[in-house]
């Protein structure tokens, strides 16, 4: 399918009408379109091109979810629930489930795409994509780009929220997202995460040593002399196992704010 045609159905059950994407209403019954951009995580995603539905198991489902570039897709039926009820919880939707109190950063689960021996496909939204004027769709902007744009204060409250992020996310085995320089995204002054990385993935429990050894990285580019000082500091407290804990770290950015 040529994704220039595609399509979103009306999400009022009684009208259902196919329709532009680029519409913000239907064009029959006058209803609000709603754009769900979705990040996909899963196996072997690269074989879907833009342009292609996602091949679920699920029946009427292979015409719901359209790929838009890699790893965003357009739910073009979003007035259309699932069709199956997931008996068991799949592990990888459990910390999203589990770190819902903390959905300002992190994505929470839209649904899950069964794709046989491929496994699941779950989509994530609120997952750190934005769409442009001219309807093209993006990622956020990683905080590694826009760290040496940024003034003192709003480097710190990246630095904060991140810290703040560690100890709930040690807890659910997915703080290796938060040493992750391409899952950081910013959206203005808030970090957002892309998705959820199993510390199982980098084969050990991520640590604040490997968070210090990240922010190292930045601080040539921290905004002030004063904040590259007590970056450096920080970021050799953490590397040393001088500051244990995320209460301490938490407590030296408050300061330092």
């Amino acid at each position: 399918m040529n994704d220039a045609s595609a399509k979103i159905y009306c999400p009022d059950l009684t009208c259902q009408t196919p329709n532009p994407e680029v519409n913000r209403f239907c064009e029959k019954c006058r209803s609000p379109l709603l754009k769900r951009y979705l990040r996909a995580v899963g196996e072997n995603l690269t074989a879907y091109k833009p342009g292609n539905f996602l091949v679920s198991l699920q029946k009427g489902q292979q015409d719901r979810y359209l790929v838009k570039r890699q790893r965003i897709v357009l739910d073009t039926r979003p007035g259309q629930s699932s069709e199956d009820v997931l008996e068991d919880i799949p592990p990888a939707v459990e910390p999203y489930l589990k770190l819902v109190a903390h959905r300002l950063h992190v994505p929470q689960v839209y649904d899950v795409v069964p794709v046989g021996k491929d496994g699941d496909i779950v989509l994530l939204e609120q997952a750190a994509i934005e769409t442009a004027s001219n309807g093209s769709v993006d990622l956020l902007p990683a905080l590694t780009s826009q760290w040496s744009q940024a003034n003192a204060i709003r480097q710190l409250n990246w630095l904060w929220q991140i810290a703040q992020l560690w100890l709930p996310l040690s807890r659910e085995r997915v703080a290796s997202s938060l040493t992750e320089p391409q899952i950081l995204r910013v959206e203005g002054s808030l970090v957002r995460l892309l998705e959820l990385i199993p510390d199982s993935r980098s084969r050990s429990t991520s640590t604040l040593a490997q968070l210090g050894q990240l922010w190292m990285q930045w601080v040539p580019t921290a905004a002030q002399p004063e904040l590259r000082q007590f970056l450096s500091q920080l970021c050799q407290e953490l590397i040393s196992g001088q500051t244990k804990s995320s209460e301490q770290l938490l407590a030296q950015l408050d300061g330092a704010l």
